[in-house]
């Protein structure tokens, strides 16, 4: 709601009148017990207006997700569910939104990774109204790995053939730091300190997280599974999958101190990719002609993706011509520079010959975001 409101004058200025006409929030009745709750509007919500109705006992009413919906789409053209929650509940009423017609934005996984059925019904109920699922975030964070994917590849015609990646960031963080002489165990302790990990790091060690975005990957790719068929080979040791801690131990503290003596097997691992001239990394992996999909720490090349990047370098064969007299001119002016810059360097350096050609410069990139929301739900 924050982001939204302090937003509303840069979302005038590209046409979009955004209304907040609908919060849903957990409430304690009588009783203290936490009850589903929301307060719906025909005007716009403020942050202000959403804290008084939560500290009065008689503002909005029992949480009707039904309801919220069908309000929505009788104030706004577009309507828009915001889900913030990674609620089991809240992700069953997907396909109910979607089928009412109602946009729905979320960084949740459940709906992508989880039951096929469900997520079956939710495509299914966006085809037959038309309404958006903004998943945008639940794979790479902000990067728009997803919408490449089903935009610029697939609906283009292109055929994938596979897919790896490290999707994890704490599980990247803890390879990048972890060195030969480290204990395991140290570096999970430095991460936890730094905000890193989940309060039980065995929700980032697992793999699960990892395993569902292998799982939306391999959906949008047309591979039909469920989330149990990932295969996934757990950086958490076998005792201590079901360990509990101490009656007043802190979970990951407690958690850390039992690593260390599991910090050799590690470091075995370690030393033997370092021995084959490679470093350790936790991928995931779908393999699309092959249906095959896994999560695993795997040993990779030092480097490896740098060196693809140079590999798939664009070329233009000598025989395609450019497409306009624009571009002609400027691949003309490309080559002059990238001979000055050969002519410079042939005699010593010097003058505008070094530094980076118009070849090797990075492009200037801008990019831009707009936000649409007619209810922001959370629960």
């Amino acid at each position: 709601m924050a982001q939204i409101e302090a937003t509303t004058a840069l979302l005038e200025k590209q046409g979009l009148d955004v209304v907040m006409a609908a919060v849903s929030e957990l409430k304690p009745d009588a009783d203290g017990k936490l009850q589903g709750w929301q307060i719906c509007s025909d005007t716009n919500l403020k942050i202000a207006d959403f804290k008084a109705a939560l500290a009065d006992p008689a503002a909005g009413e029992a949480g009707d997700f039904a309801r919220m919906a069908d309000h929505l789409t009788g104030v706004a053209d577009h309507a828009v569910i915001i889900d913030t929650t990674a609620s089991e509940f809240v992700s069953n009423m997907y396909d109910m939104w979607l089928g009412k017609g109602v946009h729905v934005v979320t960084p949740n996984k459940k709906v992508g990774s989880g039951d096929l059925k469900r997520w079956k019904a939710c495509t299914a109920a966006m085809e037959s109204t038309g309404a958006k699922w903004g998943d945008e975030t639940t794979v790479g964070a902000g990067l728009p790995i997803l919408n490449i994917l089903r935009t610029d590849l697939i609906n283009t015609g292109d055929e994938i053939k596979s897919i790896e990646g490290i999707f994890s960031g704490t599980l990247s963080y803890l390879f990048n730091e972890y060195k030969a002489g480290m204990k395991f165990s140290d570096v999970i302790k430095d991460a936890k300190g730094k905000g890193f990990t989940e309060p039980d790091p065995r929700d980032d060690l697992s793999g699960t997280d990892v395993a569902r975005k292998v799982t939306i990957l391999a959906r949008q790719c047309g591979i039909e599974i469920e989330l149990d068929d990932v295969p996934v080979a757990s950086l958490v040791p076998d005792a201590l999958a079901d360990w509990a801690p101490k009656e007043g131990e802190v979970m990951a503290d407690a958690f850390i101190k039992e690593m260390e003596a599991f910090d050799d097997e590690m470091e075995a691992k370690y030393v033997e990719a370092e021995a084959a001239g490679n470093c350790l990394r936790f991928v995931g992996v779908v393999d699309v002609p092959g249906h095959d999909r896994l999560v695993h720490a795997h040993r990779v090349p030092p480097c490896r993706h740098r060196r693809r990047l140079r590999r798939a370098r664009p070329t233009r064969s000598s025989s395609t011509p450019s497409s306009t007299p624009r571009s002609q001119a400027r691949a003309t002016r490309r080559k002059a520079a990238t001979e000055r810059r050969l002519r410079c360097e042939r005699r010593g350096g010097g003058g505008r010959g070094e530094g980076p050609s118009a070849l090797t410069r990075p492009a200037q990139a801008r990019t831009s975001k707009i936000g649409r929301a007619s209810c922001r739900e959370r629960v």
